[in-house]
């Protein structure tokens, strides 16, 4: 079963004062070991709670890693006294690596290419760089397209991501009610999704992904 954070928020409100304790029994400031898998920023790239096996989609904090490495590493449980609005209560604080493997395999994931955030909504997690490189956001890797096709949907895409960032200014910076049917001030993307089949790149791993495929739901 998949520990969710959301349950560790409503379980803060009834915690007494002098003890926090999640329901999973881990105690605030406790030491958790964890797994953490080499497909950083893949849509199952969760933690696992290595003496159960299971896994939990709450943040491990300050954790230096680098993608394609399986790590075992230890975490301190953190239970916050005054959490934020629109974030987690809990969440895990790297203290050291026990272990880092390197993944040596050439299987695809998946990852996912929009991302609802605060206060903006929903955003393209990609940019392309003054040198035409194209650059994911998490984790901050170069995304390599296979072919033209490939790099026409990136290119389609950091389009988008410029008419949204214009829209958004054109709101910000006008001072007359707004016409939401006005296309210029239209700061909603096309797409409700964008996921991308890519695979570690060997010749330059652990800092680029090679993108096979490219999948638009549309809204």
């Amino acid at each position: 079963m998949k520990l969710k954070s959301i349950l560790c928020c409503m379980l803060v409100m009834g915690l007494t004062a002098c003890e926090k304790t999640s329901e999973w029994g881990f105690r605030n400031g406790e030491t958790v070991n964890l797994t953490v898998g080499p497909h950083q920023g893949s849509t199952d790239d969760r933690l696992i709670v290595t003496k159960t096996k299971e896994s939990t989609d709450m943040k491990l904090h300050d954790f230096p890693r680098i993608p394609g490495y399986t790590y075992n590493v230890r975490a301190k449980f953190v239970i916050l006294d005054n959490p934020p609005m629109d974030g987690s209560c809990c969440h895990f604080k790297f203290v050291k690596v026990l272990k880092k493997t390197k993944y040596n395999g050439n299987d695809v994931f998946k990852i996912q290419l929009i991302r609802s955030t605060l206060p903006d909504g929903d955003a393209i997690l990609i940019n392309k760089t003054e040198d035409g490189v194209f650059q994911f956001s998490y984790p901050s890797i170069t995304l390599i397209p296979t072919d033209d096709i490939i790099k026409g949907k990136l290119e389609e895409m950091n389009v988008e991501a410029a008419r949204v960032a214009a829209a958004f200014k054109q709101v910000l910076q006008s001072i007359d009610p707004i016409d939401v049917s006005d296309p210029k001030f239209n700061t909603i993307l096309k797409w409700k999704h964008i996921i991308a089949t890519v695979r570690h790149d060997p010749n330059n791993f652990g800092s680029a992904y090679i993108v096979e495929d490219i999948s638009f739901t549309n809204r």
